[in-house]
């Protein structure tokens, strides 16, 4: 800084500094002079830029000089101590000697004054800080360094698995890390190989065709997927287990709607639409038997029996008919041959109630009533000696058929021709209404056998559960598009 003197502050300052060079007025010697400092100087090593985890291929080199200001004497100590985030250190030492890193290393000064140590940078990118301390001389220093992100290891796209309505479109999300998980800035590269859908450089995936698809995304030589369904229109209804109500949903979980509030007494909710109206029918526990409900969208709910007959106890597994004629269902009543489920049916308004003949055998326990669209045969599920099998039932002639399947929850397809059923492999199996051509669907996929499984309205796509979630399959390619938004719901019936 420059000082601006006028004529008399040349004057004085000149007296001033001819008193200090002289001694005070009284005669005084002058102040001596400021001692030498004690110090640390950074030689080599430091003000570095590197990524992540980097090991630096040049020491840190210091020189220490003593309060003298002469060089620190031979065999000085010098500590190099790593600093520490809240999660990690900003950066490792490890003597010149030493194979490990770690968050202190000690050296010793040679015949110049120096040491070193080497450095690995920490896992955060940031200012990274080696503290010097000379503990004898009460010196203290600090080494700098810049982290920048580790080269890219992992590439993340949000959603990784959705689905989406035929015709629609959502946005995926792509983040590129390094192996400590710290954001890239990398431009990610996004690709859909099959046709029916497409997505843009910014993520925006477009739909035309029903299907699964993987987008394939990449940044240089690595690579991550993630997938997707496109289903046709649909809309459920299922039991929600987390609230434990009935409600209504799309086909791929939005716009959920609640209808009415529902308790199992085990044999489950199964609610079910009811052709040409907007109600459900449903299966819930008054505290001491299970009754048939219906809920319609505000206009609360009401009893299938209001007046319930006094020779049925427990009502379970509602299924009404198509056609609306008729519901089926599962009861405890003094008709049945045993103390346990076997099938009735009425009208939907709650008038003539029918017991099924043919299903009164003791000990035999039946249930899973899937009527065809008509409502004049019935699929059920027969527990039997051997094990659960699927029949059905001419409602009108009370004659069975001749034939029966190993398997259970048996669901009748929209269009009269075929019968979806599981088997106690795990397996989801079709068979002709007749009972011709038994063929396996999806194989193997471990069930949730009292879960039910539901047709779309079209006869081409069967939805089921398993332990993973909800899928959707193509009753003739076999085609699966899970449907992960759907996983809560059980007791699912679509339309």
């Amino acid at each position: 800084m420059r000082l601006m003197y006028g004529a008399r502050g040349v004057v004085a300052a000149m007296a001033a500094m001819a008193a200090v060079a002289c001694g005070g007025d009284d005669g005084s010697a002058p102040p001596p002079p400021p001692p030498p400092v004690r110090s640390v100087r950074i030689l080599s090593g430091a003000d570095v830029t590197d990524s992540a985890g980097a090991r630096m291929l040049q020491p840190l080199i210091v020189e220490v000089h003593d309060s003298a200001g002469a060089l620190a004497p031979l065999g000085t100590v010098v500590r190099f101590e790593s600093l520490a985030r809240a999660e990690s250190y900003e950066a490792r030492v490890a003597s010149l000697t030493a194979l490990g890193y770690s968050s202190l290393a000690s050296g010793i000064t040679d015949a110049s004054g120096r040491t070193g140590v080497m450095v690995e940078l920490g896992e955060r990118p940031g200012t990274a800080r080696v503290a010097i301390v000379v503990p004898t001389l009460g010196v203290r220093d600090t080494a700098r360094f810049t982290v920048t992100p580790a080269a890219p290891a992992r590439i993340t796209l949000t959603p990784s698995d959705t689905a989406v309505f035929v015709g629609g479109s959502f946005t995926v999300r792509g983040s590129v890390t390094d192996r400590y998980d710290n954001p890239r800035s990398d431009p990610i590269a996004l690709s859909i190989a099959r046709t029916g859908a497409s997505v843009t450089s910014g993520g925006v995936v477009s739909t035309s065709a029903v299907g699964r698809y993987t987008i394939q995304a990449t940044v240089g030589p690595f690579s991550q997927t993630a997938q997707f369904s496109v289903v046709p229109p649909g809309l459920l209804t299922a039991f929600d287990v987390i609230s434990g109500e009935i409600v209504t949903v799309d086909l791929v979980g939005g716009n959920q709607l609640r209808r009415a509030l529902a308790v199992s007494a085990g044999i489950g909710i199964r609610p079910k639409w009811v052709a040409g109206t907007g109600e459900v029918i449903y299966s819930t526990f008054n505290g001491q038997l299970q009754e048939l409900e219906l809920a319609a969208p505000n206009q609360g709910t009401r009893l299938l029996f209001p007046q319930r007959p006094a020779s049925i106890t427990h009502a379970a597994d509602p299924s009404p008919s198509a056609n609306g004629a008729w519901v089926y269902f599962a009861a405890h009543s003094a008709g049945c041959a045993s103390d346990d489920y076997c099938l009735h049916r009425a009208r939907l308004d709650g008038t003539g109630i029918e017991i099924m003949e043919a299903t009164r055998v003791f000990p035999e326990r039946s249930f899973r009533p899937s009527p065809s669209p008509d409502g004049r045969r019935v699929a059920f599920q027969v527990d039997v000696s051997t094990g659960p099998r699927v029949r059905v039932l001419d409602a009108e002639t009370q004659q069975l058929s001749a034939w029966s399947e190993p398997g259970f929850a048996p669901a009748w397809s929209p269009n009269g021709q075929m019968i979806a059923y599981m088997n106690s492999k795990g397996d989801l199996n079709v068979i002709g209404a007749d009972g011709s051509s038994p063929r396996v669907v999806v194989a193997g996929k471990e069930f949730l056998r009292y879960d039910g499984i539901t047709w779309s309205p079209d006869s081409q796509w069967i939805m089921y559960r398993v332990l993973e979630g909800t899928s959707i399959v193509n009753a003739q390619t076999g085609e699966v598009l899970p449907i992960p938004r759907l996983n809560a719901y059980f007791n699912v019936n679509w339309r």
